[in-house]
């Protein structure tokens, strides 16, 4: 999985990508604007873009989902000359669900335990939320997924309780237009359980 950040007005201009956000980039390769980022093993980790507004007038901010066909074109064009492997799309990681089950775990006033079902399992989660329940869809980002902060979703315990992903609010989807906070963001019934939240375009 790889994730594009982009910050122009605060960090300056230029693309992030995260590919393995597990390893510490330990040497850095720099062919023109792109910089190559490689952990001790030589595996390839990351790429930051410089000047990146030259290459490509991306409007988006922070995490950049979905991605455009001319995106991935514009840096598949920049960087393959330089021999680096071209991105190819991928699912996001974020996958609309149904809340199956949910109930509050003994020894907390915060923590709730829920169930979702993603059209072939059903997983296990804690979540903080207050508004959600049984039947409501919502979107869960798999283990695994990198998320709006670039970092990398892990399976966690909590209270005893397994977790294994997370349920999103709309500004953990980069949605702050819609957030409202300690929300998970509530669907209508019309997505399709199982469905890439981002392969329509999102929200």
């Amino acid at each position: 999985m790889y994730r594009f950040y982009y910050q122009k007005e605060t960090i300056g201009d230029i693309l992030f990508i995260v590919i393995d956000a597990l390893k510490v980039p330990t040497s850095i390769k720099q062919y023109g604007d792109v910089c190559a980022l490689y952990d001790e093993h030589n595996n390839l980790v990351g790429m930051n873009i410089y000047h990146f507004s030259q290459i490509y007038e991306l409007n988006k901010r922070g995490m950049i989902l979905p991605l455009s066909d001319d995106l991935l074109g514009a840096v598949n064009g920049l960087i393959e000359p330089y021999g680096l492997s071209k991105f190819i799309r991928e699912e996001s990681g974020f996958v609309i669900t149904k809340v199956k089950e949910i109930y509050p775990l003994e020894d907390s006033e915060n923590l709730s335990y829920v169930s979702v079902y993603d059209g072939k399992n059903l997983i296990p989660l804690v979540t903080a939320s207050k508004n959600v329940k049984a039947d409501d869809l919502v979107v869960y980002a798999k283990v695994g997924t990198l998320l709006k902060d670039g970092s990398q979703l892990q399976v966690t315990t909590m209270l005893g309780q397994k977790s294994e992903g997370m349920l999103c609010s709309a500004r953990s989807l980069n949605m702050d237009a819609v957030a409202k906070p300690n929300e998970v963001l509530i669907l209508n019934q019309s997505y399709k359980i199982g469905d890439d939240f981002f392969a329509n375009g999102g929200y």
